[in-house]
């Protein structure tokens, strides 16, 4: 009996360790300072007073003895509360944090988190299956209150970019987020994170989802390039986040791919959410554009996809045949197009005439785009001087590379007036 009843216990032993390890997120350990100074190839700092840790030099967060790619992982302890990185630094790794946090950058463009040039990293081992990719994200929070992200790029994470799970709110403000490696499996979603959150003045390139509406979410002043696999809203893969709320201020959306042949802008992944699930879509002052790209497309058709878009420009191939059976309404229209323009002049638009161009977004990032009948279009500093810049054209539009202009003001002109712009 005594034998018996043992077997019974090592065997419930074993089948709880089995439901726990199959569950189990792989975040390590948090380390101390002392710890990571010893495990990054680079230089960093602690500033006590501040309770600051700035990595002054770029280099590798390598934690030995580690196992299923999690060595770059450096989970902060709470005696931390701020991570800046220096102008020129790229530091190879992952953040994860379970209390209030700050992470800034000295310079957005070379103040950079970088995650790995490998495509498909996580699928190649099979991590992605066997875990969700949170745990992997660049940026990792699962704590409470509001986090702060700013000033800096997330290059090529090894999964997602921005996540906050449980009541962690992730506000990103002037953050880039791209992915320049290519390919369909390199799950590099922008933001997920708790109802509350903000993305503001930020560029995203993403591979994959860029803003995850499982909660309600602010996107403004915000700049979505729509790469191969790239979703720019998305509503779930799941029965999660139902009745969250996305608004979206002087978003500027566009790129000539994104995911599968459909491109679509407004996707929900599941195909089994059911009749009651629903999501709210708010855009104003926005600008959707790609030539092979659709408005709409859910798995699942039952879903409720409330829609309401004012002060806005749409021109894609299609509005698409699954668009859900919430209310729509575009240009305070329900009628289906591809095409839809009632963008105003308030915050920086201009009107759509054929003398008048339309510039935006304002500000601007990484690129501008003129609606305009005039060919001789230029871009000018505050002196004067005119920016050579590589340009190219589709219809009235002309689209104008500025990634290689320092922040500041600038005047985009033509035959007839000269318009006001700034870059972040």
């Amino acid at each position: 009996m005594k034998i018996q009843k043992s077997l019974k216990i090592l065997l419930i032993a074993f089948v709880c360790t089995m439901l726990v390890n199959a569950q189990q997120a792989p975040t390590p350990a948090q380390s101390t300072f002392e710890q990571l100074k010893a495990a990054y190839t680079g230089e960093v700092t602690f500033d006590a007073a501040s309770k600051t840790v700035t990595f002054t030099t770029s280099g590798t967060i390598a934690f030995a003895g580690r196992k299923e790619l999690t060595d770059n992982i450096w989970h902060i302890p709470p005696t931390i509360l701020k991570v800046y990185i220096k102008a020129g630094v790229q530091v190879t790794g992952e953040f994860a944090w379970g209390h209030i946090m700050t992470f800034e950058g000295e310079d957005q463009k070379t103040s950079v988190v970088y995650g790995t040039s490998v495509k498909g990293a996580l699928n190649a081992v099979g991590l992605d299956k066997l875990y969700s990719c949170v745990a992997y994200s660049a940026f990792y929070g699962y704590g409470t209150g509001d986090n702060f992200i700013k000033n800096l790029t997330c290059l090529n994470p090894l999964g997602f970019m921005f996540t906050g799970k449980n009541s962690c709110r992730l506000h990103l403000d002037g953050v880039r987020g791209i992915d320049n490696r290519g390919g369909v499996s390199n799950h590099s979603d922008g933001i997920s994170a708790a109802s509350g959150s903000t993305v503001k003045n930020c560029y995203l390139e993403t591979g994959d989802d860029a803003i995850k509406v499982y909660a309600n979410i602010l996107v403004e002043n915000t700049e979505i390039v729509m790469i191969q696999n790239c979703v720019p809203i998305q509503y779930g893969w799941g029965t999660y986040g139902s009745g969250a709320v996305g608004t979206f201020k002087k978003v500027y959306i566009h790129g000539s791919s994104g995911r599968s042949s459909e491109k679509f802008v407004i996707n929900m992944a599941s195909t089994s959410a059911g009749a009651g699930y629903n999501k709210t879509i708010v855009m104003d002052s926005c600008t959707i554009s790609n030539a092979t790209g659709t408005l709409f497309s859910m798995g699942d058709n039952s879903v409720a996809s409330n829609v309401t878009i004012t002060n806005s420009k749409i021109d894609l191939k299609a509005f698409g045949t699954k668009f859900g059976t919430g209310k729509i309404s575009i240009c305070g229209t329900s009628v289906q197009s591809n095409t839809y323009n009632c963008l105003d002049v308030a915050n920086g638009y201009e009107h759509t005439t054929l003398n008048k161009p339309v510039v935006y977004p304002n500000p601007f990032s990484q690129s501008l785009t003129i609606h305009t009948a005039n060919r001789d279009v230029f871009v000018c500093d505050m002196a004067g001087n005119l920016k050579s810049l590589k340009v190219s054209s589709r219809g009235s539009d002309q689209f104008i590379e500025t990634s290689q202009l320092p922040p500041g003001v600038y005047y985009v002109v033509d035959k007839m007036k000269r318009y006001k712009v700034v870059k972040f």
